[in-house]
């Protein structure tokens, strides 16, 4: 299959899953490798977009450079994202009492 066939069944794919916008996605063919890039709203659009061009026959591997980057009205101060992380850390049995968490500038460090 050409990399032009390939690129039009991956966009396809992107267009057709209700989960992904495949106009926000730059889909480049080389071979079986698809790339994917630009920017996104939140993990779960990044990781469905992968799950959708896994699903079309020929691609061989994934190089994902799609960015996250949340919209300025999803933001929270780093007060509120520090308390969501302690709380879910808290919740989850697996992670030690140990692990502590601080947020700056809205990234969060363990």
């Amino acid at each position: 299959m050409s990399d032009d066939a390939l690129r039009r069944r991956v966009v396809a794919e992107l267009a057709a899953d209700p989960r992904v916008d495949g106009e926000t996605f730059h889909v480049a063919v080389a071979g079986d490798t698809v790339t994917l890039s630009g920017t996104v709203a939140s993990l779960r659009l990044k990781r469905a977009a992968v799950t959708a061009v896994a699903r079309v026959r020929g691609v061989g591997s994934i190089v994902n450079e799609l960015r996250v980057q949340l919209p300025p009205e999803d933001r929270r101060d780093d007060e509120d994202l520090h308390g969501d992380v302690l709380e879910a850390l808290m919740l989850d049995t697996s992670v030690p009492m140990s692990v502590d968490a601080r947020a700056r500038d809205g990234f969060v460090t363990l």
